[in-house]
């Protein structure tokens, strides 16, 4: 691998780090203000979308399989038609620190989370 490459991959990583730490942030609002409105997490879907796909794009595949995990997570409580219960939101903000900490390693590392 040339320097020139190595430089670029360290600089795409670093954009993706910061990227992801700014969603991630924003997705800790969306879902405190969808549990405040009684269960819109159209916003949040939406966000968590774009994340998993920029995490995949990365060579985040952990990150990206967690994302996918909390879009489940959310779309089942819509299902349910009831608001969602504050067990939910500790769920989703628990998932959402971890995948912060994910998505601050290096690509496919492991995590015993």
């Amino acid at each position: 691998m040339t320097v020139d490459h190595e430089a670029r991959t360290r600089k795409r990583l670093e954009m993706f780090r910061q990227v992801a730490a700014e969603r991630i942030a924003k997705l800790n609002l969306l879902c405190i203000e969808a549990e405040r409105s009684g269960g819109d997490y159209s916003a949040f879907l939406r966000e968590a979308h774009t994340l998993k796909g920029e995490a995949g794009l990365t060579g985040f595949v952990l990150a990206s399989k967690l994302v996918h995990i909390l879009e489940d997570y959310v779309k089942l409580i819509l299902h349910r038609g009831a608001e969602p219960a504050e067990r939910d939101g500790d769920l989703i903000l628990g998932g959402l620190d971890i995948l912060l900490r994910v998505t601050q390693g290096a690509p496919e590392s492991s995590s015993s989370e």
